[in-house]
Order: C-alpha cells, then structure tokens, then sequence
C-alpha cells in the first residue's frame, strides 16, 4: 500500500506491512497516524469522513460503499469514542490495535473435538 501504511510500518521496525482487514481497522490506523505520527501541519487528535476517504485513497484501500457510515462502525466496534460534529477520536483500544494488533497472525484453523454422547442418568442407573 501507499505512504501512511509504510510510515507506519517503519515505527516498529516491522519490514511486514499492517495489513488492516477492514474498513474499521484501516479507519483506526488513519487515526493513529494523523494523531501520533503526522507532522504538525497534518496532525489531528479527531478525525472525520473526509479524512478518511482522502487517506483511503492515498493508501490505495478500496472505499467502503458507505463511507460516511464507517466511523460510526467502528466506534460501534470499540475503536472510537464520538468527539462531537461527525468527528472521532482514537480511543485505548483502537490504539492497540494499531500499535500492536496489526498485522494479525493468521493461525491455522482449530480443530474442534467432538463430543461423546452422554449416557442419560436413566440408562446409568439401570446399569
């Protein structure tokens, strides 16, 4: 992808780029960036639908079909806190997950175990 994910790819010294999944997560890391890694004239402590359809565009994220509904979504996934006039701030959560929770490890999937039919207390009594 584009400048704002390799600026921010080179924070942690991770040569691997963030990788958000979602239009939720690429929104959390437009907001990390713009309130603790832009330069003073960029940066921003809330942000709103403008911000990110501009930085959507600049890392080459496909634009969710409605955008003006994302930062809701994502404040509805915990991600954000409402700051007032259609702009969110980044809140504790959202900020692991940019700083820590990106990229996501893709585990194998689990195997799940099957369960044994138990015996009901009937058929062990007369046992």
């Amino acid at each position: 992808m584009a400048s704002i994910l390799r600026a921010l790819d080179g924070l942690d010294g991770d040569k691997e780029q963030k990788q958000p999944e979602s239009s939720n997560q690429m929104a959390a890391l437009i907001a990390y960036y713009l309130s603790d890694v832009a330069e003073e004239p960029e940066r921003k402590e809330a942000i709103n639908t403008a911000d990110l359809e501009k930085y959507f565009k600049q890392a080459g994220f496909r634009l969710p079909r409605h955008l003006p509904q994302t930062l809701p979504n994502a404040a509805a996934a915990g991600y954000f806190d409402p700051a007032g006039s259609g702009l969110y701030k980044l809140n504790p959560v959202g900020y692991n997950l940019a700083v820590h929770g990106l990229p996501r490890a893709h585990a194998a999937p689990q195997k799940t175990r099957k369960r044994r039919k138990q015996e009901s207390r009937k058929q062990q009594r007369r046992s």
